[in-house]
């Protein structure tokens, strides 16, 4: 599966993530991508 974002890409939250204390609008980097499995998200 190719990647969504190429790698050091700024990305933006668009839905808070409780579990973490992320909140929407929060920027971060995209420093590493992992393959995974058909039935889960790229992550």
């Amino acid at each position: 599966m190719k990647p969504k974002y190429p790698l050091f890409s700024e990305v933006v939250l668009l839905h808070d993530i409780p579990a973490h204390n992320l909140k929407r609008g929060s920027v971060a980097t995209i420093v590493e991508q992992y393959a995974v499995t058909e039935q889960q998200q790229y992550g």
